[in-house]
């Protein structure tokens, strides 16, 4: 992990939640030591940013759109809904 590059991240990921429509969650940035390219968001606000997507970026702006995609899927609620959509699968399967 880079303290550096981590809370960078962070910080650009802080200017943009506050313009968000769930500026009350818990968010919090992290830098992933991998290589391929990639973009998450966890239950509860956490982020995870690829090394691999960060070399490919441009400049502060691309993160920004890259962190407010991200934050669109908390305000969304997707993951949620795909947890919720998971469970019912689940429980037609264990229906049929």
């Amino acid at each position: 992990q880079d303290d550096e590059v981590n809370r960078y991240v962070g910080t650009v990921g802080r200017t943009l939640q506050q313009r968000t429509q769930r500026r009350d969650m818990p968010y919090s940035y992290r830098t992933l030591n991998a290589n391929y390219i990639n973009a998450y968001t966890f239950p509860g606000g956490a982020m995870g940013v690829t090394r691999g997507i960060l070399v490919e970026l441009q400049d502060e702006s691309e993160l920004a759109a890259l962190l407010g995609h991200e934050l669109a899927h908390v305000g969304n609620r997707d993951i949620l809904i795909a947890s919720v959509a998971a469970a019912l699968a689940t429980d037609r399967k264990s229906v049929v």
